[in-house]
């Protein structure tokens, strides 16, 4: 009984979540695409990084699958774990370059459009997609197969399988794993952290500035870029905060015996959930934090409502 009010629990808070991501998400690249004012080189990487929190709800799909249905796919699961751990470091990347960005913006101000283009964000951004594809889906399957089910191991146990308990870990997955979270995890959040020190260091020192000359144009140009910067270190705090207990969850169960497998399993599952959570996070974020998002929600929204007033009218004129 406890197990199917668990379950239950689970496909309901998926299902939910997946409405939630999908309906925020494409709400962000919809007025990204349709409002001028925000087609900006720094709402380009918030509109990717859009679609790959979109791409998040493969994995929401087919949790509720798996759990409705009791079966597994091995096949399926697998492909999905795959494009799941591949997508989070996607979106990992992602943060990572918004950070940078904002550090650019408020330590060189004043060369921050001649740095920061179009073309070079462009090109940025599609490193960010191939080099993840490339190292975690790409990489693992030009392996012999030995080796790949190493790989695929530790794909599963991150994704939760429901078959995840009955894995035993080898020293490859192990090794796959220190690799994939340096080069993918630790490297950006850390740089990542390092542009957000700096950024609090500047906006400690302008306070204090703002404090002797409240009209210096180029502080409260700097203050309206340490605002933006805030906006987007709470998307990044949220998604670390999300995201920071599963991979340490995911790091301490390769080293625990196999009679605590099953319980760990429930475990990761609820860390699972809260990991979930932050692929809707950022559309709240932008709509509490972003003048320019509200308005162009609103202008959405109203303009919306105004379609289905004139075809509503339409319809009761036959």
């Amino acid at each position: 009984m406890h197990n199917t009010a668990f379950n239950i629990f689970v496909i309901i808070f998926h299902v939910v979540l997946t409405l939630a991501t999908l309906f925020g998400n494409c709400l962000v690249c919809a007025v990204i695409w349709r409002t001028r004012a925000l087609r900006t080189v720094p709402n380009m990487i918030i509109f990717s990084l859009a679609l790959a929190d979109l791409l998040m709800t493969s994995a929401f799909v087919y949790r509720v699958v798996n759990r409705m249905s009791g079966e597994e796919s091995h096949s399926t699961c697998h492909a999905i774990s795959e494009i799941a751990f591949c997508t989070m470091c996607v979106i990992i990347l992602h943060l990572t370059a918004i950070s940078i960005d904002r550090f650019i913006a408020i330590r060189f101000p004043l060369r921050y459009k001649t740095i920061v283009t179009g073309k070079r964000t462009k090109t940025a951004l599609i490193a960010i997609w191939l080099l993840p594809v490339i190292g975690t889906v790409v990489s693992p399957h030009s392996l012999p197969d030995a080796e790949y089910e190493d790989f695929v191991d530790y794909y599963d146990s991150f994704h939760l399988c429901l078959s995840y308990h009955e894995h035993k870990f080898k020293n490859t997955s192990k090794i796959f794993a220190a690799i994939i979270i340096s080069i993918y995890i630790v490297l950006p959040c850390t740089l990542t952290v390092g542009s957000y020190m700096y950024i609090l260091k500047v906006s400690r020192h302008q306070q204090l500035k703002l404090k002797h000359d409240a009209h210096l144009e180029g502080e409260r140009m700097r203050k309206l870029e340490i605002k933006v910067a805030i906006t987007y270190g709470i998307i990044i705090g949220a998604f670390m905060a999300c995201f920071l207990p599963l991979l340490i969850g995911t790091l301490h169960q390769q080293f625990i015996g196999n009679d605590e497998r099953e319980e760990m399993t429930r475990v990761m599952t609820i860390l699972s959930l809260i990991a979930s959570i932050s692929a809707c996070v950022n559309p709240v974020v932008y709509t509490c934090r972003n003048q320019e998002f509200r308005k162009a929600f609103k202008k959405i929204f109203k303009r919306g409502n105004q379609e289905i007033g004139n075809e509503l009218t339409t319809f009761s004129r036959y």
